[in-house]
């Protein structure tokens, strides 16, 4: 579909309002009767690749799809990690997710001097972490095609089939993003030597 984002000259993931804003610039700049001169093919092609950006966008089911589709880095960080390298690399990766957080406001994983009651905060947002992503890129059948409601139904179920599982694959790694920071984090290790300490 190519970058819808980029036709309407905004950044990945703008709010609502900076999309309506600039299809309207957009608009003035690119619509065949706007033009101070005779359109083009090339130029009503372009139109309505804008128009299909905005119409996307603006929809927030199409929006959530096309979010979904866009390439994202899985990458989490090992567990046996530098101390030093800690917050650095998990505040990336963690920053990286939130783009798919239902629940806001979204904790931050903070350094060295946050509380630790802060601390069981964040790992406590992120243990029950919600995701709006989906994965229906992956689906096999376009259910627009479907000749009558029981082929629909049919298409549905195998489709979701395939959803499940990368739901699945998703859950799990967000499950080992949480479980290597918690287990990395300096500043649960210093709880922990201190408690033991105290025995």
């Amino acid at each position: 579909m190519g970058d819808l984002y980029g036709l309407l000259g905004v950044e990945v993931l703008a709010s609502e309002g900076t999309i309506k804003t600039a299809f309207r610039k957009t608009s003035l700049k690119y619509h065949p009767d706007k033009l101070k001169r005779e359109a083009t093919e090339d130029d009503k092609a372009h139109w309505l690749l804008v128009q299909k950006a905005y119409d996307t966008l603006s929809d927030p089911g199409k929006r959530r799809k096309y979010d979904s589709s866009l390439p994202f880095d899985e990458r989490i960080p090992k567990k046996d990690i530098d101390p030093k390298d800690f917050f650095e690399e998990y505040s990336k990766c963690f920053e990286l997710n939130t783009k798919f957080a239902v629940n806001k406001p979204i904790p931050d994983l903070g350094d060295m001097n946050t509380p630790i009651e802060e601390v069981r905060k964040f790992y406590k947002y992120w243990d029950s972490f919600k995701s709006w992503r989906e994965f229906a890129q992956y689906c096999e059948h376009d259910t627009e095609e479907a000749n009558d409601r029981y082929e629909k139904r049919w298409m549905e179920k195998e489709n979701k089939k395939v959803t499940k599982e990368y739901e699945v694959a998703e859950s799990k790694r967000i499950f080992k993003l949480v479980n290597n920071a918690y287990d990395s984090d300096p500043r649960i290790q210093k709880e922990l030597a201190e408690e033991e300490a105290a025995l």
